[in-house]
């Protein structure tokens, strides 16, 4: 048996203020892992035509980064003398016609991420991990698409005209007629309803002018 909604409901202050962080973390990262996929593609189309290397000195090894032929490599190897400085960056043209590629067939070359030891003769050299730029913005996009699907599932029905209820961040009364809240500025279209706990987070459950 429902009943109407007579009273604003209680919400617990939230820790960051009125309008809360949290509701900005996920689109922060969607953003931050959307402009990472733009530079993986930049860098896959650059890979084929400029190699780039960086190196960073450590006390007693140094860690390598090459981007060339469509993938970017990160090796760990022996210092190889004192250096003159924490890092170098160094970039020369790519000629396909004269690369040997070391990266040998199998079923993670084909996937584009592999992490092996070098062979023997390769003295020197601790370990090589081999990524390629569009496996690695495949990999940014996971996120976005889950940040996409979670805004989906949980959009909020929309409200008849006639609806009158309560923000349930501040616990004001709204009508649909508002666009947000008077009291705490909060869209109405994110925010009017009841919060029910699902025993996980919160989730806003909309009623109308009756409570389910």
């Amino acid at each position: 048996m429902s009943a109407a909604v007579t009273q604003p409901v209680p919400v617990p202050q939230e820790a960051f203020g009125q309008t809360g962080i949290r509701e900005y973390l996920g689109t922060a990262s969607v953003v931050m892992c959307a402009a990472g996929v733009a530079l993986c593609l930049s860098m896959w189309v650059r890979s084929y035509f400029t190699i780039d290397m960086i190196e960073l000195f450590h006390e007693d090894s140094r860690t390598l980064l090459h981007s060339l032929n469509g993938r970017f490599v990160i090796a760990r190897a022996s210092s190889g003398g004192s250096p003159s400085a924490l890092w170098l960056y160094n970039s020369r043209p790519f000629y396909r016609s004269s690369f040997r590629d070391s990266w040998q067939p199998s079923i993670w070359k084909t996937i584009g991420i592999e992490a092996s030891r070098p062979p023997s003769n390769r003295q020197g050299v601790y370990w090589v991990l081999r990524v390629r730029w569009p496996t690695a913005g495949a990999i940014l996009l996971i996120w976005p698409m889950v940040h996409v699907l979670r805004q989906f599932r949980n959009r909020p029905a929309r409200l008849p005209s006639e609806t009158s209820t309560y923000c349930a961040r501040c616990g004001r009364p709204v009508t649909q007629a508002m666009r947000q809240c008077a009291c705490c500025g909060r869209p109405l279209g994110a925010m009017v309803g009841v919060r029910e706990d699902s025993g996980k987070r919160p989730v806003l459950r909309w009623t109308g002018l009756v409570a389910r």
